[in-house]
């Protein structure tokens, strides 16, 4: 996508959503004014590249549709993984070049621009960089970006969260929350139903989640350790991008969220 268009796309959505996007929490994000956010919904005060990409995928987090950031997650998410970056502010655009600097496009030694084009997958950089490497270079640089967000940010995040796992509750487990839970008990005793509350069962829903990701990971981080380097990469392309995005920025988000609960 173009630089322009995708400007046009996110300042259009960000006007949608005016009554529940927060301008503050745009402008905290975004590092700039709460003045330039109102400029934004007017049509005036433009927005560069590296602020784009910011609202771009802010907006994403706080669970607003963007079809086309999951479209470059889909098809590179080399790029993805590289706005997300900057975005979170894990990196500063100096030191991608520094570390595309053997890279060369056109001839020429990478420049901002070209990284900002990865980014939007509207070109893709020349290296010899995979997405494992770059995952493993910084993903504890995102965590810690992530957890060092203002608090209100990470309010805001917490929020849409919730309201969209309420959304995916009522609609998976709507007809089993929505009925009393009765259990009989031992024959020798009269048979009395016994009513289980909705934060029960929601707080048996959270201790059954727990152990299948506890189990689940032991058995997957087994299997993996097991693979060689090329079934580790046809394991990446079956599995598919996308849900290996949204593994990563779930893990991110349980572990930052716990930081900022503890102050550090």
């Amino acid at each position: 996508m173009k630089a322009q268009e995708l400007t046009e796309t996110v300042v259009r959505r960000l006007r949608e959503n005016r009554d529940t996007v927060s301008v503050d929490v745009v402008a905290l994000f975004c590092e700039v004014s709460p003045n330039t956010v109102h400029g934004w919904l007017r049509g005036s005060n433009p927005l560069g590249g590296l602020t784009t990409l910011r609202l771009w995928h802010l907006l994403n987090e706080l669970r607003i549709d963007s079809p086309e950031l999951r479209k470059v997650h889909n098809n590179y998410p080399f790029g993805g993984y590289l706005g997300r970056l900057l975005a979170f502010d894990a990196v500063q655009i100096t030191a991608l070049r520094e570390l595309f600097k053997s890279s060369k496009i056109d001839g020429e030694s990478v420049k901002e621009n070209a990284i900002y084009r990865a980014c939007r997958n509207e070109s893709k950089l020349v290296t010899d960089m995979s997405l494992e490497d770059l995952e493993a270079k910084y993903a504890g640089d995102l965590e810690t970006a992530y957890g060092m967000l203002d608090p209100e940010i990470i309010e805001a995040f917490r929020k849409a969260q919730e309201a969209d796992q309420e959304t995916s509750v009522t609609q998976v487990a709507a007809p089993a929350v929505a009925q009393p839970v009765i259990t009989t008990p031992p024959l020798e005793q009269p048979a009395q139903p016994v009513v289980t509350s909705d934060d029960s069962i929601r707080t048996g829903l959270v201790h059954e989640l727990a152990k299948e990701i506890v189990h689940g990971n032991v058995a997957i981080n087994m299997a993996i350790a097991a693979l060689t380097a090329d079934e580790r990469d046809l394991l990446r392309k079956s599995v598919g991008p996308k849900t290996l995005y949204e593994l990563s920025a779930n893990a991110t988000w349980l572990s930052s969220e716990r930081l900022m609960q503890r102050g550090e």
